[in-house]
Protein backbone atom coordinates (compact mmCIF):
# COMPACT_ATOMS: atom_id res chain seq x y z
CA UNK A 1 0.00 0.00 0.00
CA UNK A 2 2.97 2.28 0.34
CA UNK A 3 4.15 2.67 -3.13
CA UNK A 4 0.32 3.03 -4.85
CA UNK A 5 0.68 6.51 -1.99
CA UNK A 6 3.65 7.53 -2.56
CA UNK A 7 2.18 7.43 -6.62
CA UNK A 8 -0.56 9.15 -5.77
CA UNK A 9 0.73 11.93 -3.86
CA UNK A 10 3.15 12.46 -6.56
CA UNK A 11 0.27 13.00 -8.83
CA UNK A 12 -1.42 15.16 -7.01
CA UNK A 13 1.63 17.11 -6.65
CA UNK A 14 1.95 16.85 -10.80
CA UNK A 15 -1.68 18.05 -10.95
CA UNK A 16 -1.29 21.37 -8.72
CA UNK A 17 2.15 22.21 -10.05
CA UNK A 18 0.50 21.70 -13.87
CA UNK A 19 -2.54 23.46 -12.76
CA UNK A 20 -0.77 26.47 -11.31
CA UNK A 21 1.16 26.36 -14.98
CA UNK A 22 -1.31 25.89 -17.27
CA UNK A 23 -3.63 28.16 -16.32
CA UNK A 24 -1.43 31.12 -16.74
CA UNK A 25 -2.33 30.01 -20.62
CA UNK A 26 -5.01 28.31 -20.64
CA UNK A 27 -7.41 29.04 -17.96
CA UNK A 28 -9.84 26.64 -17.04
CA UNK A 29 -8.71 24.24 -19.55
CA UNK A 30 -5.39 24.30 -18.14
CA UNK A 31 -6.84 22.60 -15.24
CA UNK A 32 -8.37 20.02 -17.42
CA UNK A 33 -5.36 19.24 -19.10
CA UNK A 34 -3.09 19.11 -15.59
CA UNK A 35 -6.06 16.94 -14.29
CA UNK A 36 -4.98 14.73 -17.55
CA UNK A 37 -1.55 14.81 -17.39
CA UNK A 38 -1.39 14.04 -13.47
CA UNK A 39 -3.70 10.69 -14.44
CA UNK A 40 -1.02 9.72 -17.01
CA UNK A 41 1.72 10.56 -14.29
CA UNK A 42 -0.22 8.26 -12.05
CA UNK A 43 -0.62 5.43 -14.23
CA UNK A 44 2.62 5.26 -16.12
CA UNK A 45 4.15 4.99 -12.31
CA UNK A 46 1.53 2.50 -11.29
CA UNK A 47 2.45 0.37 -14.20
CA UNK A 48 6.35 0.68 -14.74
CA UNK A 49 6.10 -0.60 -11.42
CA UNK A 50 3.91 -3.44 -11.52
CA UNK A 51 5.74 -4.63 -14.94
CA UNK A 52 8.86 -4.47 -13.32
CA UNK A 53 8.46 -5.89 -10.03
CA UNK A 54 6.71 -8.64 -12.37
CA UNK A 55 3.40 -8.47 -10.22
CA UNK A 56 1.89 -7.94 -13.18
CA UNK A 57 2.40 -9.31 -17.13
CA UNK A 58 0.16 -8.88 -19.94
CA UNK A 59 -1.19 -11.89 -21.41
CA UNK A 60 -1.44 -13.02 -25.16
CA UNK A 61 -5.01 -11.29 -25.36
CA UNK A 62 -3.99 -8.10 -24.18
CA UNK A 63 -0.94 -7.75 -26.25
CA UNK A 64 -3.07 -8.67 -29.74
CA UNK A 65 -5.58 -6.45 -28.85
CA UNK A 66 -3.77 -3.66 -27.35
CA UNK A 67 -2.88 -1.94 -30.99
CA UNK A 68 -6.41 -2.56 -31.99
CA UNK A 69 -7.45 -0.87 -29.17
CA UNK A 70 -5.27 2.16 -29.96
CA UNK A 71 -6.35 2.15 -33.69
CA UNK A 72 -10.23 2.46 -32.55
CA UNK A 73 -9.42 5.42 -30.23
CA UNK A 74 -8.00 6.95 -32.85
CA UNK A 75 -10.66 6.47 -35.22
CA UNK A 76 -12.65 7.51 -32.74
CA UNK A 77 -10.33 10.90 -31.89
CA UNK A 78 -10.94 12.06 -36.19
CA UNK A 79 -14.50 11.12 -36.10
CA UNK A 80 -14.93 13.69 -33.07
CA UNK A 81 -12.57 15.94 -34.07
CA UNK A 82 -14.53 16.20 -37.52
CA UNK A 83 -18.02 16.50 -35.76
CA UNK A 84 -16.29 18.80 -33.02
CA UNK A 85 -15.81 20.66 -36.65
CA UNK A 86 -19.35 20.65 -37.65
CA UNK A 87 -20.37 21.64 -34.39
CA UNK A 88 -17.95 24.46 -34.14
CA UNK A 89 -21.71 27.15 -33.99
CA UNK A 90 -22.24 25.55 -30.53
CA UNK A 91 -19.71 26.53 -29.00
CA UNK A 92 -19.06 30.35 -29.92
CA UNK A 93 -19.44 32.80 -27.58
CA UNK A 94 -23.33 33.91 -27.24
CA UNK A 95 -24.40 30.26 -28.71
CA UNK A 96 -26.17 29.82 -25.46
CA UNK A 97 -26.37 27.08 -22.54
CA UNK A 98 -28.86 25.09 -25.24
CA UNK A 99 -26.76 25.21 -28.18
CA UNK A 100 -24.23 24.26 -25.79
CA UNK A 101 -25.37 21.22 -24.15
CA UNK A 102 -26.60 19.94 -27.91
CA UNK A 103 -23.43 19.38 -28.95
CA UNK A 104 -21.79 18.39 -25.85
CA UNK A 105 -24.39 15.72 -26.27
CA UNK A 106 -23.81 15.02 -29.93
CA UNK A 107 -20.40 14.81 -29.41
CA UNK A 108 -20.82 12.04 -27.11
CA UNK A 109 -23.05 9.71 -28.77
CA UNK A 110 -20.55 10.36 -31.69
CA UNK A 111 -17.79 9.35 -29.77
CA UNK A 112 -19.65 6.39 -27.90
CA UNK A 113 -20.61 5.42 -31.57
CA UNK A 114 -17.78 5.65 -32.69
CA UNK A 115 -15.77 3.47 -30.88
CA UNK A 116 -18.29 0.79 -30.37
CA UNK A 117 -18.32 0.83 -34.10
CA UNK A 118 -14.35 1.07 -34.57
CA UNK A 119 -13.90 -1.12 -31.70
CA UNK A 120 -15.76 -4.25 -33.64
CA UNK A 121 -14.48 -3.47 -37.05
CA UNK A 122 -10.66 -3.81 -35.84
CA UNK A 123 -11.45 -6.75 -33.77
CA UNK A 124 -10.53 -4.49 -30.13
CA UNK A 125 -13.32 -6.22 -28.40
CA UNK A 126 -16.51 -8.51 -29.38
CA UNK A 127 -19.80 -7.96 -28.20
CA UNK A 128 -19.92 -11.58 -26.26
CA UNK A 129 -16.83 -9.69 -24.19
CA UNK A 130 -19.29 -7.08 -22.78
CA UNK A 131 -22.07 -9.50 -22.51
CA UNK A 132 -20.02 -12.15 -20.54
CA UNK A 133 -18.43 -9.12 -18.36
CA UNK A 134 -21.83 -7.76 -17.87
CA UNK A 135 -22.87 -11.01 -16.30
CA UNK A 136 -20.02 -11.36 -14.17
Amino acid sequence: TRTPMIFAITAVVVNVAMSFLLTTYYQHVGIAAATSIAAWVNTMLLVGTSLSRGHYQPDVRFKSRFPRMLLATAIMAAVLWGVLRLLEMNYVEGAGFTASLWGLLILMGSGIAAYAIASQITGAFRLSDLKSAIRR
